[in-house]
């Protein structure tokens, strides 16, 4: 009787917890039949799941499930169907802070929807206290995220008509820059001023992948701060556990050894090659690198403008030796050149988060790591300052 009556638990259980699913409802007038709606939690940046997915209703409604138990960053991506193409392309996305405790509800019409700030034009109502406070967010930053966007895809436009030739459209991108910052900042005053919400807490979570972006005492207070009293327990303990692994990844940090191998063959400690009161740049570079080699004239000529101040050390990730040596003779640095193997390569890799190349390191005269970028024009205007 005992095993029947948990067995009977164990098939009703599912049904119990589907039936406790709350649903995000919309009604978007003008919205046409031949749109599918998908909702996917895209909380990880480098994995997104599909929770649900609708097809538009005649009178532009639809309705998702929101199988969620805890604060995630979902989108609410919309999809048209080109049937004389065969195919299918996105029109909009809704981008919200969900935790599945409330029925979430969407009003408003297509000029909204496909509108720039739809998150903040659009009638958005329930999801209880996580919704509502992401929403004050998006309404706080939206004049300066547009202002930001804005820059950024002039800046890009100008980039392609002038070929990449920075001279042509340089104020372009210092006004991206200063728009950026701009956003920067008022994104750290919102989740300064609201700690103990699941949208700072996302936030701060959002910085963890920004590596070496944030100085290491700043980063640090952020940490305290949202984790002391924040409702979204399961980020806080994602936060908290990987609070070393983001510490050793900030700026202001001592520069991190590890071993590269010589022109003449031999091994060495990079630390050994890092002079005392003196800058240091680490160029991290490839032969097939395209614009890891239109970046060396420009570290050619920093090197020169500031000799007996700038130490450059070229670290090669190539993964043949001869590739890192015929390059390296082509391009004739007057600085140290090394070449990492496939297990030193490893450890540097992890060291200073080499995703992509050129990875340009600037170690500060206190043996500090000071800037990150691959702009050897952002490593020039650090050295002026």
């Amino acid at each position: 009787m005992i095993k029947q009556t948990i067995s009977l638990l164990a098939l009703l259980l599912p049904l119990s917890m589907q039936a406790q699913q709350h649903k995000l409802s919309a009604q978007i007038a003008g919205l046409g039949q031949d749109i599918t709606v998908f909702l996917s939690n895209v909380d990880n940046p480098s994995k997104s799941t599909v929770l649900d997915s609708a097809k538009v209703a005649a009178d532009g409604s639809f309705s998702l499930r929101m199988p969620l138990q805890k604060p995630r960053m979902c989108n609410v991506a919309f999809w048209q169907d080109d049937k004389a193409a065969g195919k299918s392309y996105k029109v909009s996305t809704v981008s919200l802070l969900l935790d599945g405790s409330t029925d979430v509800t969407l009003k408003g019409d297509t000029t909204q929807l496909f509108g720039p700030d739809r998150e903040t034009t659009l009638t958005i109502n329930g999801g209880g206290q996580t919704l509502t406070d992401w929403l004050d967010y998006k309404r706080y930053i939206q004049k300066q995220q547009d202002a930001a966007d804005d820059a950024s895809y002039r800046e890009a436009d100008a980039y392609f008509a002038n070929g990449g030739d920075k001279s042509k459209y340089r104020n372009l991108i210092v006004a991206k820059d200063r728009e950026a910052a701009r956003l920067d900042s008022m994104q750290t005053v919102w989740m300064e001023g609201h700690a103990s919400t699941a949208a700072a807490a996302y936030l701060l979570g959002k910085r963890y992948y920004q590596t070496f972006t944030y100085p290491k005492d700043m980063m640090a207070k952020w940490i305290d701060e949202v984790t002391a009293n924040n409702v979204d327990t399961a980020r806080v303990s994602f936060l908290k556990r990987n609070r070393d692994i983001v510490m050793g990844l900030s700026l202001d940090i001592p520069f991190i050894d590890f071993s590269a191998t010589t022109k003449a063959g031999k091994v060495v400690k990079f630390s050994s090659l890092v002079p005392k009161g003196k800058y240091t740049l680490i160029d991290f570079w490839a032969s097939w690198c395209g614009p890891c080699r239109s970046a060396i004239p420009k570290v050619k000529k920093m090197y020169t403008a500031q000799k007996g101040r700038l130490n450059v050390v070229s670290i090669s990730v190539d993964q043949r030796e001869a590739d890192w040596r015929k390059a390296e003779k082509q391009e004739a640095m007057p600085w140290t050149q090394l070449w990492l193997n496939k297990e030193q390569l490893n450890k540097a890799a992890l060291a200073y988060d080499i995703q992509s190349i050129p990875r340009l390191v600037l170690i500060n005269p206190e043996g500090k790591i000071q800037l990150v970028s691959f702009d050897p024009d952002k490593i020039e205007a650090a050295l002026k300052k």
